[in-house]
């Protein structure tokens, strides 16, 4: 497994797994380990790392950017 994403909000985190699955990627979400930002203390709004599967990194990368690009697109004009 490859890291995707570094310290993402869990609830964003759920979201990027979840369109990634549907893709056919396999996705698993790990604790950050920070431990002021760890589920313990914020519940399932803490930090996680995105990991996918080593050959599918590019494909999921171009997939959450295309989703990040479209998101900023959404708030302009």
């Amino acid at each position: 497994m490859e890291k995707l994403k570094e310290a993402v909000y869990y609830h964003q985190a759920k979201m990027f797994k979840e369109i990634l699955e549907n893709e056919g990627i396999k996705v698993e979400l790990r604790s950050t380990e920070v431990a002021y930002m760890d589920n313990v203390y914020f519940g399932a709004g803490g930090m996680v790392d995105i990991y996918v599967d080593e050959e599918h990194f590019d494909e999921a990368k171009t997939i959450i950017d295309d989703l990040k690009r479209s998101e900023n697109n959404n708030g302009e004009g």
